[in-house]
């Protein structure tokens, strides 16, 4: 009787898993082994989509950008939070929900909208990060119309939603015992050591959320902003997996080889998450069950 009961309390949640999760990506597993120009029926065509990502050029340069920005972009957000969660831990409580509300803000934006407010931002011809170069006497960069800082710009940019992870870091702080932090001091832990021996292993399993959601989130974002900020440009410089993906299912109809970029994507982010575990396995202290 209980497990029947059971059962009717999932199965709302299980059919939507089935049909808006399970079934479209059996689908796109299936549809990675067809060409489909969705005007003609699918064609079975074996492995060869697969084949082809071995020997396609903007694969590899979709790839590389992704990466980059994950991998470079990731690790500075993350060592920015931490900062200002730290900085936010020693200010008054009335003020700090304050800056928290205020750093929180700008994550809850649309995508696009933001993006837009970017573009004006680092216009090289009128935009304020230019204008403010020039108070200090450096000359003007390009930004996002030159393909060498084109993906620092993008990191930059990713610094805006940053108030989710400071918001997470900031919980973790205040569930820290005060009881250790004071036998730490006591103990003459200071400055550098305090942080490093006791407050960063404390906070380990909270860095390690910040860090598996931050990869997944910079993986999936190389759509949304860098369509509507550069479009993959200049000279592919921005391209991402998820914009060449777009590229090849809706403008080019090869719905097939895109389901087969989409695997790809999947197993990279796959591999870039099960690295995040296993280098962090040694680092990462739980209160409970050790390591």
């Amino acid at each position: 009787m209980r497990r029947g009961q059971g059962f009717l309390f999932v199965l709302p949640w299980l059919i939507g898993f089935v049909l808006w999760s399970a079934g479209p990506l059996l689908a796109s597993a299936l549809l990675s082994l067809t060409h489909w120009d969705l005007l003609s029926p699918p064609r079975f065509v074996g492995a060869a989509h697969y084949a082809r990502l071995l020997h396609d050029p903007l694969v590899r340069t979709a790839l590389a950008n992704s990466l980059y920005l994950t991998l470079l972009g990731v690790p500075l957000s993350l060592t920015l939070a931490l900062a200002l969660a730290l900085g936010l831990h020693g200010v008054a409580a009335s003020r700090a929900h304050l800056l928290r509300t205020v750093l929180y803000l700008p994550s809850q934006l649309p995508a696009a909208a933001s993006a837009v407010l970017w573009l004006w931002i680092f216009n090289p011809d009128y935009g304020i990060a230019n204008r403010l170069l020039g108070l200090v006497g450096v000359s003007p960069s390009l930004w996002l119309l030159s393909p060498v800082t084109a993906k620092p710009t993008l990191i930059l940019i990713g610094f805006w939603g940053v108030g989710t992870g400071v918001l997470l870091l900031a919980a973790g702080l205040a569930a820290i015992p005060l009881d250790v932090l004071e036998a730490a001091r006591l103990d003459g832990a200071r400055g550098w050591a305090h942080l490093r021996h006791i407050v960063l292993p404390l906070l380990s399993p909270v860095l390690l959320f910040n860090l598996v959601v931050g990869v997944v989130a910079t993986m999936q974002a190389g759509f949304t902003q860098v369509y509507v900020m550069t479009d993959g440009g200049p000279d592919n410089s921005t391209l991402t997996l998820p914009l060449y993906m777009f590229r090849v299912g809706w403008r080019d109809f090869h719905m097939g080889y895109a389901a087969a970029i989409a695997w790809l994507f999947v197993a990279v982010l796959l591999v870039l998450v099960a690295a995040a575990f296993l280098l962090t396995r040694r680092y990462v202290h739980y209160e409970v069950g050790g390591r």
